[in-house]
């Protein structure tokens, strides 16, 4: 019984420990993918392959051009020219000297008291090279010029001076070795650019993302790649998108379910206030209820513009008429308001409630804070290229910057007080900006605290 016993111990022991093992390599494995799949591994692995092929370039043209890079003069000076000058023969025979320089491509020059010659058409011009004197051989001196390299050595003959005529294809050695490593390097440069491009290539889309967010666009969705930290972030980018487009699209839901629900208690309400005896606490009940009976069309209203359907209302609408027809409405009232039109028929693709809806919201709340009689509220229309501007502008108590970008949002109020006298829930400029969003136009602001209120609508889509 107890070796029975022992050996179900050893052979759980044995489990275990493979358990263990197995569990140590996956952990392990899941560790190395992660940090191969990170993209500070990647950039690391792109600039250890780029410096690995820079310094292969650097040692392949420096090989290239250093291949018999020394011209003939520079090698076993003494001896050399030794035999050249015995060659020549004493006194130095010219055309025994060209046989020379034609078969080592050395050019020969000598000159003494009587005479002067050389190998090649003109004799070289030496007047501006500076000799150093050999170790070796105290009559043998070097100098260059301008690329060019020479030797002078003095005999009692006279002096001969010897200058390798092959020095151009040192030169174009040299030249294609430092074009080959321009070229490599450049090759080098743009792989490596292409590389990380295509590496960060995930910050493009989470950037526009971010942008498209910023516009309110909460349905937006980036994509991912990989498996790295930018790949990480997209995901995270996308559910928290997503998770506030959810809770956005909740709260407007239950906006609207409010609304509903409380509007069959308001008719309740007011046909019994409409039973009572004629009294200042009816007449506040009735003012009441008429206030949040606004209220809810407000907030229908303002659904309505946000609902995916409400483009299927567009039509052929001229600009230019819907313009006069809404001004003049307000043509009795102070402060007046002054209008500049197209002057010409303006056709874009819209709807022309909604658009009158938008017109009048901003005119209303630009008469509203208009504090300046004197000063009349501007309706301008303007075209650029293929948008049409409305430009709706009071001289006003202004708009302080911090709340310029709150002022779309719904419920959103510039006087914090929301007193009865002060009027408005909060929801015009919000379906202003659901109008202008479904004309696929924009709506922009231009405030400061004490000065003028601009508000600026573009429609891109114009019709001929």
């Amino acid at each position: 019984m107890i070796p029975k016993i022992l050996s179900s111990f050893e052979q759980s022991g044995e489990q275990a420990t493979r358990l263990s093992v197995r569990a140590m390599m996956t952990r392990l494995t899941r560790f190395v993918r992660k940090k191969l799949s990170s993209i500070f591994t990647k950039l690391f692995f792109v600039s250890l392959t780029a410096w690995i092929c820079v310094i292969i370039a650097v040692i392949t043209a420096f090989f290239i051009t250093r291949h018999d890079n020394e011209p003939p003069l520079k090698r076993n000076l003494s001896r050399y020219i030794t035999y050249i000058i015995s060659d020549i023969g004493t006194p130095p025979n010219l055309n025994k000297a060209r046989e020379i320089s034609a078969q080592t491509g050395i050019a020969i020059s000598f000159q003494n008291n009587q005479s002067q010659w050389t190998t090649t058409e003109v004799f070289p011009e030496i007047s501006g090279v500076r000799f150093r004197q050999s170790i070796d051989n105290p009559a043998l001196e070097t100098g260059g010029h301008f690329g060019h390299h020479y030797l002078r050595y003095t005999s009692p003959d006279g002096t001969y001076y010897f200058e390798y005529i092959h020095e151009r294809e040192d030169q174009q050695r040299h030249k294609n070795g430092h074009l080959f490593l321009f070229a490599l390097l450049s090759a080098i440069v743009i792989f490596s650019y292409l590389t990380v491009k295509r590496i960060l290539k995930p910050l493009n889309w989470l950037g526009k993302g971010v942008s498209d967010v910023a516009d309110g666009n909460l349905a937006t969705q980036v994509p991912i790649k990989g498996n790295d930290e930018l790949a990480e972030l997209s995901r995270n980018f996308n559910s928290m998108t997503a998770k506030l487009n959810s809770m956005l699209k909740s709260r407007d839901q239950l906006l609207r379910d409010v609304s509903h629900e409380l509007r069959s208690p308001l008719t309740r309400v007011r046909l019994a206030c409409e039973m009572m005896e004629d009294s200042e606490t009816k007449s506040d009940i009735i003012q009441d209820i008429a206030e949040m009976e606004e209220m809810i069309a407000h907030i229908l209203e303002s659904a309505k513009r946000y609902h995916e359907a409400f483009a299927a209302d567009m039509s052929r609408c001229d600009l230019e008429l819907l313009l006069r027809s809404v001004a003049e409405k307000y043509s009795k009232i102070t402060p007046s308001i002054t209008t500049t039109n197209f002057n010409e028929p303006t056709y874009i693709a819209g709807d022309r409630h909604g658009l009158q809806t938008l017109l009048t919201n901003l005119i209303d709340n630009a008469i509203k804070y208009s504090s300046h009689q004197e000063k009349p509220v501007e309706l301008i229309a303007q075209r650029a290229c293929d948008e049409y501007h409305i430009l709706v502008r009071d001289y006003g108590i202004g708009i302080d910057a911090e709340d310029i970008d709150l002022l779309f949002e719904p419920f959103f109020r510039v006087d914090k007080s929301r007193s009865r006298n002060s009027g408005g829930y909060g929801l015009g400029l919000s379906i202003c900006k659901a109008v202008v969003q479904a004309h696929n136009g924009t709506i922009r602001v231009e405030s400061s605290v004490g000065g003028p209120t601009t508000f600026t609508v573009s429609f891109p889509h114009v019709l001929k």
